[in-house]
């Protein structure tokens, strides 16, 4: 006759460990990540439209073209891996 074991079980998600799925749920953050910078920074991009004519405004357009390659390069890198490891 076998002994059972008589610790409990500790539960834990699914596939958590796999590495697979781990890549794919950072390359789906990276994503998000890049979304919300690729957003905010299209907006202070478009802000002196309705900020009218100022000086500094120059400033805020050159940063903010800045968070947009930067949101930009995250989404399309993050989309990149996310589909190589769901189809690869």
């Amino acid at each position: 006759m076998q002994v059972m074991d008589e610790r409990p079980l500790t539960y834990r998600e699914p596939d958590t460990e796999d590495p697979r799925i781990q890549r794919m749920r950072r390359a789906q953050r990276t994503m998000w990540i890049g979304l919300l910078v690729f957003t905010i920074s299209i907006l202070l991009t478009l802000g002196p439209l309705v900020w009218g004519n100022m000086y500094f405004n120059k400033f805020i357009v050159a940063f903010a073209f800045l968070g947009d390659c930067a949101g930009l390069s995250c989404i399309l890198h993050g989309g990149w891996d996310w589909l190589r490891g769901r189809f690869g």
